[in-house]
């Protein structure tokens, strides 16, 4: 993430993943540092993530694949979000050696710059 977002950027993950922020310096989107259960997922709370993400620079989303359904069902407004603003760039296990599958998704419009070195994944800065 540090690699191919900017120092501005937040990211939006979709799971309990804090050295995510910690180690690439950028902040969580949407006011969300983490989506599990039903927590915060009442329809007037979604609307507060989908402000907040309105607001905020956000080229990517990671969502753990075998977690999207779940995801869906609990957040159906801000996955509708996403649907509608972001697009699917790829899976990926960004070197998980449990094999876990993540979904990439990235803001439809924003300008790539270029591809991760390690993970062929696309970049919102120039990667060093």
């Amino acid at each position: 993430m540090r690699r191919c977002t900017r120092p501005d950027d937040r990211v939006f993950a979709g799971w309990f993943v804090p050295e995510l922020y910690f180690f690439s310096g950028r902040g969580f989107a949407g006011g969300m540092v983490v989506t599990f259960g039903d927590h915060w997922s009442a329809p007037d709370r979604q609307r507060q993530i989908i402000a907040k993400l309105d607001a905020e620079s956000v080229p990517i989303v990671i969502l753990v694949a075998a977690a999207r359904t779940g995801f869906r069902d609990s957040y159906p407004l801000v996955d509708d979000y996403f649907r509608v603003r972001y697009e699917e760039a790829g899976s990926s296990a960004f070197g998980d050696p449990d094999g876990t599958l993540y979904e990439l998704l990235t803001r439809r419009g924003r300008p790539r710059v270029g591809k991760d070195p390690n993970f062929s994944m696309p970049c919102f800065a120039s990667p060093a």
